[in-house]
C-alpha cells in the first residue's frame, strides 16, 4: 500500500491535496492540530490549562470491564492514545518544546492513576519511552540550551523531568546541578545517575560505576548501546562479555556478542556466542552454529551441544531430535528419550533395531509409572499407546508383565481395563 499511495500522492496536484487536507482538518480537530505541529513555521505552545483539565478528566473517567475490573473508559484510552500521538508527531518534526511540555503535563497529572497499578505502569513506561526519544535526539547546541532553560523553570522534581534535563545537558555546571537534583528526588537514584554518567562521564567512570552498582542488566545494555552508537565495538564486546558473566541466564548479552563477532569476522567468537545462545534456549541459532562450524568440527560441536543440554527443560532441548536424526546420531537420540521418556513414542522408530533392548527397558519403566489412582482418562489412553509400541518392537512379554502389574495395582480402576480393551491388549 505504501508505494501505491506514494505514487498516488505524487501524481496529485498541490491544490487538490491542500483542499483535501483542509476538508479533513475541518472534520477532525486532532488532525488539524497535528498539521500545525508538523508544518507550523514557528514553535508552537500548548494551551496548558486546557490540556491539564482534559488530562485530569481523562484519568478520572473510569469504568468496569466485562470481568468486573476497574479501568480507564474507552473514551479515556482513545484520548490518551491521541495525546501520545501528538507527542510522537512533535518529536518527529523537531517540535521538542511542545513535546516536552506535553510530557511534563502528563507527568504532573498521571499520579492520579497510581492506585491502578497496571494502567499507571503502562502509561508511565510509554511516557518514559517518549522522554528517552527526546533525550536521544540530535539537537543543535543552542536549542538544547533553550530546552534546558525551559525545563529548569518547572518546580516539580520528578524522574521524568530529570530524564529530559539529562538529555539537554551541555556543561559541567548543569551536570552538577543534575547530580544534586537526582539525590534530592530519590526514587530512581541509580538509574538516573547512570543515565547522566552515560551522557557526560568518561569511559573509566562509567565502567567503575557499572562494576560497583551494575546489578541491573539495563545499565549494561545502555553502556553497550552507547558504545555501539559511537562505533566503539571493542568496548561493546568487553562490556557484553563482563555482563554475560554477571547475568548467566540472560541471552541478551550473548546476542550482542554474536552480532558483533559476526560483523567483525571473528568466526570463533561468533561460534562460541551462538553455542551459548542455544544453551540458553535460543534454538534459532542452531543454523548459525552449523554454518560457522567446519565439516570436520561439526560432529564434535554437536556432541558438546548435547552435553550442554544435560538437565535442561524440554522446551529448551526440543530442537535436538530433528538435528540428531538429520546427522544420523541415534546414540544421542537414545540419550534424548532417556532424558524425556514421553518423547519415546514420537521417536522410537529411529531407535530400532539398534537400540531395541534399551528402548524396551525404557518403555517398561515408563508404563509402570505413567498412571495413578488420580489419573485422568487421557493418561490411561497414553499408557495403552505406550504398551502398543512396546508390543510392536518385539516386547510382547514385557508388555504382558506391565499389564499384570498394573491390573494387580489398580484392580478397581475401570478406565485402565477400558483403555486396554480399546487398544486390543486385554
Amino acid at each position: 500500500m505504501g508505494n501505491s499511495l506514494l505514487t498516488l500522492l505524487q501524481g496529485s496536484s498541490k491544490d487538490s491535496l491542500i483542499d483535501f487536507l483542509l476538508q479533513e482538518a475541518e472534520k477532525d480537530a486532532s488532525f488539524a492540530r497535528r498539521l500545525h505541529i508538523a508544518f507550523g513555521e514557528e514553535p508552537i505552545s500548548p494551551n496548558v490549562d486546557v490540556i491539564r483539565n482534559l488530562l485530569q478528566e481523562s484519568l478520572t473517567d473510569l469504568e468496569y470491564d466485562s470481568y468486573g475490573d476497574l479501568g480507564l473508559s474507552q473514551e479515556s484510552e482513545q484520548f490518551l492514545d491521541s495525546y501520545f500521538h501528538d507527542i510522537e508527531v512533535a518529536i518527529a518534526h523537531t517540535q521538542f518544546s511542545y513535546a516536552i511540555q506535553l510530557c511534563l503535563l502528563l507527568d504532573e497529572t498521571l499520579p492520579q492513576l497510581q492506585h491502578m497499578d497496571y494502567q499507571y505502569e503502562m502509561l508511565y513506561e510509554r511516557l518514559k519511552q517518549c522522554c528517552n526519544t527526546i533525550a536521544d535526539a540530535v539537537i543543535p547546541l543552542p536549542k538544547k540550551q533553550s530546552l534546558y532553560a525551559l525545563l529548569s523553570d518547572y518546580d516539580n522534581l520528578t524522574p521524568i523531568r530529570i530524564r529530559l534535563m539529562i538529555g539537554m545537558v551541555t556543561d559541567n555546571k548543569q551536570v552538577q546541578q543534575l547530580r544534586e537534583m537526582i539525590v534530592e528526588e530519590g526514587s530512581e537514584v541509580e538509574a538516573l545517575t547512570f543515565l547522566l554518567l552515560i551522557r557526560t562521564a568518561s569511559k573509566e567512570e562509567r565502567l567503575q560505576y557499572l562494576l560497583d552498582h551494575g546489578y541491573k542488566p539495563e545499565f549494561w545494555k545502555l553502556s553497550i548501546e552507547k558504545a555501539l552508537q559511537e562505533e566503539r565495538k571493542n568496548e561493546a564486546i568487553e562490556l557484553a562479555q563482563e555482563a554475560n558473566k554477571r547475568f548467566k541466564y540472560s541471552h541478551i548479552f550473548s546476542g550482542y556478542l554474536f552480532r558483533l563477532f559476526k560483523e567483525m569476522g571473528n568466526r570463533q567468537g561468533a561460534l562460541d556466542a551462538a553455542f551459548d545462545l542455544i544453551a540458553k534456549g535460543e534454538s534459532y541459532y542452531v543454523t548459525e552454529l552449523k554454518a560457522l562450524s567446519t565439516p570436520d568440527s561439526w560432529k564434535t560441536t554437536l556432541e558438546l551441544l548435547c552435553d550442554a543440554m544435560e538437565g535442561k527443560s524440554l522446551h529448551v532441548v526440543r530442537f535436538l531430535p530433528e538435528l540428531l536424526i538429520e546427522e544420523g546420531n541415534y546414540e544421542r537420540m537414545l540419550w534424548y528419550v532417556k532424558q524425556f521418556p514421553k518423547e519415546s513414542l514420537r521417536y522410537y522408530e529411529y531407535l530400532v533395531p539398534t537400540y531395541t533392548a534399551e528402548l524396551k527397558e525404557l518403555l517398561v519403566q515408563q508404563s509402570l509409572h505413567m498412571v495413578s489412582e488420580e489419573s485422568s482418562r487421557y493418561a490411561f489412553t497414553e499408557l495403552a499407546n505406550t504398551l502398543q509400541v512396546l508390543k510392536s518392537i518385539g516386547g510382547e512379554k514385557e508388555m504382558q508383565h506391565c499389564i499384570d502389574v498394573l491390573l494387580e495395582q489398580y484392580p478397581r480402576k475401570m478406565m485402565l481395563k477400558q483403555e486396554l480393551r480399546k487398544a486390543g491388549l486385554l
